[in-house]
């Protein structure tokens, strides 16, 4: 296996395993001839491949090389000899959330596994299939009954959407930026949508 898609499979173990946790990792990869690539290390985990299935090849990690769902790896130089550093970004996210007494509610994916809708790139969950199947039983309302929203990509425009309930304060706004990692993405934030509309707002809300 070569060290890129060994990489690959470390984050996204690492992704899986601490959800909700940072945006930027600090990537220790073993990059040593004579033992190939003995571990990669991010957080606290430490990767360390079956040496049968991991000899060292010559591949080595550049700028261009990209991990799926990442926006890029970054050379910072060697920490010891053999060990290099990288440091990789989560790309932005889409995907819908709800907003509940302040608390922000996500359900996201990367970027790289959304699905095309018209000219957008969309999370195919639906608020009403993700309220029944996560909060339902938690807050026993309805999914229409609190605060809500999505955030879409439109690829050709390069442009995110966030779709958000109008009642839903600045700082509930910075904390989905922040969440989806919008920060530094070209964002358009549409609060009249009427998709996304709260019950005290809703003037047909039964």
């Amino acid at each position: 296996m070569k060290l890129i898609d060994y990489i690959n499979k470390c984050v996204d173990n690492y992704v899986e395993m601490t959800p909700g946790g940072d945006r930027n990792l600090r990537i220790l990869v073993d990059c040593s001839k004579k033992i190939g690539y003995g571990f990669v290390q991010i957080g606290g985990a430490v990767y360390i491949p079956n040496s049968k299935y991991s000899t060292f090849d010559g591949i080595f990690m550049r700028s261009s090389d990209l991990v799926d769902g990442w926006e890029e790896f970054d050379d910072t130089g060697l920490e010891i000899p053999f060990v290099k550093e990288i440091a990789v970004k989560r790309k932005a996210r889409v995907g819908l959330f709800f907003y509940v007494n302040e608390e922000l509610l996500p359900d996201l994916i990367d970027i790289g596994h959304a699905e095309l809708l018209g000219d957008c790139k969309i999370c195919k969950s639906s608020h009403y299939e993700v309220w029944n199947e996560k909060y339902d039983k938690i807050y026993n309302k309805p999914y229409d009954y609190y605060l809500r929203g999505r955030v879409v990509y439109k690829y050709k425009e390069n442009k995110y959407i966030l779709y958000a309930d109008k009642c839903i304060e600045e700082k509930g706004i910075k904390k989905i930026i922040d969440t989806f990692g919008l920060e530094t993405e070209n964002v358009e934030i549409e609060r009249t949508d009427s998709h996304y509309v709260c019950k005290n707002c809703n003037i047909d809300y039964l």
